[in-house]
């Protein structure tokens, strides 16, 4: 059973922009693109009809629409189904395994758009608010590497979030918030060269400055 993670699932304009500014492409094109376009890209794995892949990320768009997260998942799931049925599944297993990639799309085209919405937000008040801190959901699930950056605060244009802005790596469900001094000083502000640096995947690539 695939686990449900929470979302903000709230309205957002931003974020559906985002999710329908992204070019379709198969899977292959999509790994020969370098890491600062693959994010500008939408791909399914192991769907090459890039009218089907059309139909899903426009699914997905429905997410910051205001859609209910389920009904999309579901949505979603009847258009990859089809494309899972020559492992020799059951119809059981198909709809199944249909539900889970349907699942992890939404995880990680909701999550990045979300995270884009954000930072163009958190940008457009940096002048007011010029420190970022590092937030995990606080759960049991959240990896060491996450749990070390858990409530560091460090300057908004420090390069260091150009890799660690999340979700910056699969499945990752933490957030930035944006302080200003007064409270950046009081939780305490890290330097550039005291910040973890948690290695991740190489094949996962994320920067919301790189989004338009």
């Amino acid at each position: 059973m695939t686990a449900k993670l929470s979302i903000e699932t709230f309205p957002n304009e931003a974020a559906v922009a985002y999710i329908k500014g992204k070019a379709v492409a198969d899977p292959k094109n999509f790994g020969n693109l370098p890491n600062q376009l693959k994010q500008r890209a939408f791909a399914v794995a192991g769907i090459e009809q890039l009218d089907a892949v059309k139909k899903i990320r426009d699914a997905v768009a429905k997410l910051p629409e205001g859609a209910n997260w389920d009904e999309v998942k579901k949505e979603i799931a009847a258009e990859i189904s089809p494309y899972l049925g020559d492992g020799g599944m059951d119809a059981a297993a198909q709809n199944r395994a249909a539900r889970a990639r349907a699942e992890h799309t939404l995880r990680i085209q909701g999550f990045q758009a979300y995270a884009v919405a954000r930072h163009q937000q958190q940008m457009a008040t940096v002048g007011s608010h010029p420190y970022w801190m590092y937030e995990t959901v606080g759960d049991n699930r959240v990896r060491a590497g996450h749990a070390k950056l858990d409530g560091k605060v460090l300057r908004a244009d420090d390069p260091w979030w150009k890799t660690h802005y999340p979700p910056w790596d699969w499945g990752c469900r933490c957030v930035v918030v944006a302080l200003d001094e007064e409270d950046a000083q009081e939780f305490g502000i890290s330097e550039h060269g005291d910040m973890p640096w948690p290695e991740r995947s190489e094949t996962y690539s994320f920067d919301p400055s790189n989004a338009g």
